[in-house]
């Protein structure tokens, strides 16, 4: 159920993104900024405002059994269950990639919703690990080995440095010691 109230549009009709307030939670009447512009662009303007009770039923990761603060987060721990996210925060949820392998941060009692404020993951790839880099230029893909400077999760940004020429890359990190060089000339 949606219930919208409020809103106030100066449009002429091209493609409409509405932003929730930062402090917005579900289930609550929430304050959205209604902006325009053309898909895959950053130059939105501004075209009104709306506000909007949103109530979201979604596939969430919860905890099977309790976990114990710093314990490593096994697979029989956590399931993908049917949540009710009224009064939480309108925030992504975690994926059962992302928990599973992290470490929790405090208690999680059996049956609770874990989010990405219960664990800390370990990165994807870590500073020294000699990773996968793959370079796309001009259509075609070179794949090669460089060393991670930098610690990073999925969708990261980090330095590598090539061993052999030491010339230092941007890299995007795509899996477990795999990476995609950014900046390629």
């Amino acid at each position: 159920m949606v219930s919208i109230s409020g809103v106030r549009l100066t449009t002429d009709g091209r493609s409409l993104v509405a932003v929730p307030d930062a402090s917005a939670r579900v289930g609550t009447p929430v304050r959205f900024v209604l902006t325009e512009g053309d898909p895959g662009t950053r130059r939105r303007k501004r075209v009104g405002e709306a506000t909007a009770t949103v109530t979201i039923t979604a596939n969430a990761v919860r905890a099977r059994r309790a976990v114990a603060r710093g314990a490593q987060i096994q697979a029989g721990d956590v399931a993908m269950m049917d949540t009710d996210l009224s009064g939480r925060p309108m925030r992504p949820l975690l994926s059962m990639a992302s928990a599973i392998g992290a470490r929790a941060i405090h208690d999680i009692a059996e049956d609770a919703l874990v989010t990405q404020a219960d664990i800390l993951a370990d990165p994807l790839v870590k500073a020294g690990d000699i990773v996968t880099a793959h370079v796309h230029v001009d259509g075609a893909e070179v794949v090669g080995r460089v060393v991670a400077a930098e610690n990073g999760m999925e969708g990261d940004v980090i330095r590598v440095v090539n061993q052999g020429s030491r010339a230092a890359f941007r890299a995007r990190v795509i899996g477990n010691g795999e990476v995609e060089v950014v900046n390629v000339r």
